[in-house]
């Protein structure tokens, strides 16, 4: 039975050895494990043997996809292209095949796979690493397409992106009044039921009116983001993806299978994986940031805010001056100039670089080592990392049955990391009308320097009452120190905003309007019949009984005391 058992093994050795262009070295151990087996009487044991060298060997799938987008086994792991940057949305496209099996058809079943059920489902590419860790990268599918045939399979392909790729796909008009810019983040996030995670050191303000003016969620918190040096990137598990907001470099992992990684020249053969390439980068930058503003109820105030941070190079002590700085508090303003110059010097120092690393993930930290230049050996936060993976199983004999490349953007760990302001805050376009608003049962509602409350048209969230805004100044024709006129607007009466450099968190009422249909004594003055006339008329509160001031007429003339 032996004889026969080794017989077997060889015939099946020949077909297995015929097979592949090249048997790796895995392979032909377990051969040869197997005809000792079959040497000792075991046949079964030599069977599984080699089976087990198939499954294991060059044939094998070391990436895998799992989710709720494609069903369990129906479609195999092809190629991912992508990457993640630090406060940007991450973008994959994955290829998937059918598998390459006989059929009663001419391809497999799964051919026949439905896109529209793909869309919006979760999809997660797993890939091992040596140890027997796998890593994840997982997201939403927001696109899918069937590319094309190879022989029996049938290739699809999938963009992968995360799930904050939904606020790019609602928009609004909110104002949110009294509150930090993390309360804003808070109340958005929380209409997604998605992970979010928060790694925040600094005190943020509360701030007196912040407008969503017709953004999108994404566009607004990320612009609100941005301002105040606040930065997001996703950590990844097989069931999910986090947010995770940052503000220090303290908030950020160590890569967990790599924390420290080799620089090696490129087409060397280690046995581990290296970075092959670096480049390292200096460039000019401003260094120093100026902010101003006004504050109309501290006139003589000075919050101008310097601060000066130049790199050490050449032409480093150029000014930015801006205004207006939005604050009208010193402190915040000081916050604000600071955030603003770490965001200028930021930049001033990256590295970029390649390997065939597979653990390097956007947003965790590692030590460089061996790179010739000594200077350049530090720890690094990964900011950017592109990635490219293909299975070659069934293209390659080779024990690696995958390659893999990453390129990378780094930041030294030893500088301050700060986004840059690439969302911009829309402007008005002109005056608006609005409503001015109040407690229920007062005419008149009013504080220390006359400002009122408003509710803009675009408010949908506002009740009408003292709550519809924050309070905001009524300009007048004639005003200055001991003289000028007075008139605040009523509750209920239309006036007309204008905005501050058209900025929609800056406003005030320049005039103010007769609504359609208004009952008012000066809607007979309105009429055709009057078009010359000109004049006041009054409102008393606390003299209804007084009769309205007399019209005068285009050709009449009165003085006025004041």
């Amino acid at each position: 039975m032996a004889d026969a058992a080794e017989s077997a093994v060889e015939q099946a050795a020949g077909s297995l050895f015929g097979a592949l262009p090249e048997p790796s070295g895995l392979v032909k151990a377990a051969v040869a494990a197997a005809q000792a087996a079959a040497a000792a009487g075991m046949a079964q044991d030599a069977v599984s043997a080699i089976v087990s060298a198939v499954a294991d060997g060059p044939g094998a799938h070391n990436v895998t996809v799992s989710g709720s987008a494609v069903p369990p086994g129906a479609l195999l792991f092809a190629s991912l292209d992508g990457g993640e940057t630090l406060s940007e949305l991450f973008s994959y496209v994955v290829q998937l095949k059918t598998p390459d099996t006989l059929n009663l058809g001419y391809v497999s079943p799964a051919a026949n796979l439905p896109l529209k059920p793909m869309v919006g489902k979760d999809l997660c590419v797993n890939i091992e690493l040596d140890g027997g860790g796998k890593r994840h990268i997982s997201g939403l599918v927001t696109a899918a397409r069937v590319v094309g045939h190879e022989g029996r399979s049938v290739t699809y392909e999938l963009r992968m992106e995360p799930w904050l790729k939904l606020l790019t796909h609602t928009s609004d008009y909110k104002a949110f009044q009294n509150k930090t810019v993390v309360d804003i983040l808070d109340e958005v996030l929380a209409e997604y039921p998605y992970p979010v995670e928060k790694r925040l050191v600094e005190s943020y303000p509360v701030r007196t009116w912040q407008v969503q003016y017709g953004e999108t969620d994404f566009d607004f918190l990320q612009r609100l983001m941005q301002e105040w040096g606040i930065y997001w990137w996703f950590e990844h598990s097989e069931d999910s993806h986090t947010l995770v907001l940052a503000d220090a470099i303290s908030a950020h992992k160590a890569c967990p299978d790599s924390p420290l990684v080799e620089w090696h020249q490129e087409g060397l053969k280690l046995d581990k994986e290296f970075i092959h390439t670096i480049t390292a980068n200096e460039s000019l930058r401003t260094g120093q940031w100026v902010l101003d503003d006004f504050d109309f109820t501290k006139p003589r105030s000075l919050l101008a805010n310097t601060v000066a941070n130049p790199r050490e190079t050449g032409h480093a002590t150029y000014e930015h001056y801006e205004w207006p700085g939005d604050y009208f508090d010193k402190s915040e303003g000081e916050m604000l100039t600071r955030i603003r110059m770490e965001a200028q010097r930021s930049p001033g120092s990256r590295v970029l670089g390649g390997g065939n690393i597979r653990t390097l993930m956007t947003g965790y930290t590692f030590t460089l080592e061996n790179y010739p230049t000594a200077e350049v050996n530090q720890e690094y936060l990964l900011m950017q990392t592109l990635l490219f993976v293909q299975d070659n199983a069934q293209h390659s004999g080779q024990d690696q049955h995958f390659t893999f490349s990453t390129r990378f953007e780094l930041h030294p760990t030893c500088e301050v990391f700060r986004p840059q302001r690439t969302v911009s805050k829309p402007h008005t376009k002109g005056p608006q009308s609005a409503i001015v608003t109040g407690p229920s049962g007062q005419e008149i509602w009013t504080d220390q320097y006359g400002r009122v409350k408003v509710q803009f048209g675009w408010d949908r969230y506002g009740k009408m009452d003292e709550n519809s805004s924050c309070w905001i100044r009524v300009s007048y024709p004639w005003a200055g120190k001991g003289f000028g006129m007075i008139q605040i607007p009523r509750i209920g009466q239309e006036v007309l905003v204008d905005f501050k450099n058209g900025d929609p968190d800056l406003w005030w009422i320049s005039k103010t309007a007769i609504r359609s249909g208004s009952a008012d004594h000066r809607g007979a003055y309105l009429q055709p019949g009057h078009h010359a006339a000109v004049g006041t008329a009054g409102n008393g509160v606390a003299e209804r009984d007084l009769q309205p001031l007399a019209v005068w007429r285009a050709n009449e003339w009165q003085h006025a005391a004041f």
